[in-house]
């Protein structure tokens, strides 16, 4: 009874609290006019309505935070179960699947090795203004100069036979340009040579698969007896590394001014491939068959200038097979009639003796040249230092590389590539034998592979557990390429 009663007494004075508000309300406003009221009643609404959008605008914000919230887990979730599978393995797992996809392997025996020779300039500006200004006058690619038609007149049958024994015209910049070109369009795409093979565990050598993108043929491209001799002789006088770090060459024009350019294969590569970055797979270069009787890379590297090697002439002459007696080697290295090799010598310019600076000087330049190549790609391998038919005797060989050890080795670094010069293999294509000296000699010097000219087959690749013997193609000038890659195109 009594809580029943307190509850009336509540009710009873919240009620009366309510009539008293609205009777001192009905007071306040006793003398309001219609007027009055009805700006007052308009207040109030537009009171209420801001309220309303206040309340609105604040709902709108607070479910912004929340939807945030939300779409920030969210992104915390998928990026933590990626961390997860990635952890576990499977983001390798699908990484693999898209590489295989776009990988296809081939036999290391379908790898095509392409050799080429330090190329001979094209005519420059100079040269073509001077054929210009002189009547008649024809251009000879393989000697580098000029001459006057009527210098060269014969008979048709003299022409024919003249024909028959010259030398075909050396490879030149633009042709190669022109051949890059054309393995690019066939979809040939470099590979490293170290891809052909494998080595176990126990220092045994295996066949290797070679992995290329998806429609593309492996191809090893390589330069053989890098030498470079300074002046207008229609080559690079030597390589060098540029200001920006990029590998140039340095060259003489016909008015005897030295220029800089991309005139040989080491930079024309460099040069292509940057506008045709996939032409290089996995950063694939090629490789450099370095030798030495003429200096490293076109920097001389005896204070004597004259000497290029300790090894004869008739030496090197005798060193390869079935050479006519009335032939030999020249102080630069060219195969030469000998007649013409005493005539040379004779007329030969004398030549600046330097001094110890000069060589330190040129030990650096060959030093930074070497750092860039190794750097972008390229492998280094012995190309012999005097350019010397290993197909001769054991101590030609040693005495050879025992001078590659003293110039070379220290600036190039160690090397397991071995370039066999002039067709100068060390065996029967049957193999190498353990008996062979020559063979046991450079293996226990640690060269494993082994390229050697090849004009049959047009590919030839040997892999034992000991060594990799694989045939190139030396492209000595366009006629060459064409006839090699008639018989694989």
């Amino acid at each position: 009874m009594n809580r029943t009663t307190g509850s009336t007494n509540r009710q009873t004075t919240k009620t009366g609290s309510g009539t008293r508000d609205a009777a001192a309300r009905r007071r306040r406003y006793a003398d309001e006019t219609p007027e009055q009221r009805k700006a007052r009643l308009e207040r109030n609404r537009k009171r209420r309505e801001q309220k309303e959008k206040q309340r609105k605008k604040e709902q709108r914000i607070r479910y912004a935070k929340i939807g945030a919230a939300v779409l920030a887990a969210v992104i915390l979730l998928i990026v933590g179960i990626s961390l997860i599978r990635k952890a576990q393995g499977g983001g390798t797992k699908s990484m693999s699947g898209e590489e295989a996809a776009a990988v296809e392997t081939m036999k290391a025996t379908e790898v095509l090795h392409l050799s080429f020779p330090v190329l001979h300039l094209d005519p420059d500006a100079n040269e073509e203004e001077a054929a210009a200004e002189e009547q008649e006058m024809l251009y000879d690619a393989y000697t580098g100069t000029w001459y006057y038609p009527e210098e060269t007149e014969e008979t048709e049958s003299e022409s024919a036979e003249t024909t028959s024994e010259t030398t075909e015209s050396p490879l030149t910049v633009t042709e190669f340009n022109e051949i890059l070109e054309e393995l690019y369009n066939r979809d040939y795409v470099l590979v490293d040579i170290d891809s052909v093979a494998v080595t176990t565990s126990d220092g045994q050598i295996q066949a290797s698969s070679v992995d290329v993108p998806v429609g593309k043929k492996p191809l090893i491209i390589s330069q053989y007896n890098i030498s470079y001799e300074p002046g207008f002789n229609g080559y690079a006088d030597s390589v060098i590394v540029d200001a920006s770090g990029n590998i140039i060459c340095t060259y003489t024009d016909s008015i005897g001014d030295v220029r800089r350019g991309a005139v040989d294969v080491i930079p024309l590569v460099e040069k292509f491939i940057g506008s045709h970055p996939d032409f290089s797979y996995n950063g694939a270069r090629g490789v450099l068959g370095v030798t030495g009787y003429n200096g490293i890379f076109g920097h001389a590297m005896k204070t004597d200038g004259s000497v290029v090697s300790s090894l004869t002439p008739e030496a090197i002459a005798a060193a390869k097979e079935n050479m006519p007696v009335e032939y030999t080697f020249d102080a630069y290295g060219n195969y030469v009639e000998a007649e013409e090799a005493e005539e040379d010598a004779e007329e030969a310019p004398v030549v600046k003796e330097l001094t110890q600076e000069d060589i330190e000087a040129n030990i650096d330049i060959c030093k930074d040249v070497v750092s860039v190549l190794k750097t972008n790609g390229w492998k280094i391998a012995c190309g012999t230092y005097g350019y010397l038919s290993y197909a001769s005797d054991l101590e030609r060989v040693k005495a050879d590389q025992e001078q590659w050890d003293a110039e070379l080795a220290g600036i190039i670094g160690e090397t397991d590539i071995l370039m066999l010069p002039l067709k100068g293999d060390l065996d029967a294509w049957s193999g190498y034998k353990a008996t062979n000296a020559k063979y046991t000699y450079l293996r226990d010097k640690g060269y494993r592979f082994f390229c050697v000219e090849e004009d049959e087959a047009p590919l030839f690749l040997q892999i034992t557990p000991e060594y990799v013997r694989m045939g190139i193609h030396e492209i000595t000038s366009w006629t060459k390429y064409r006839e090699v890659t008639g018989k694989i195109f």
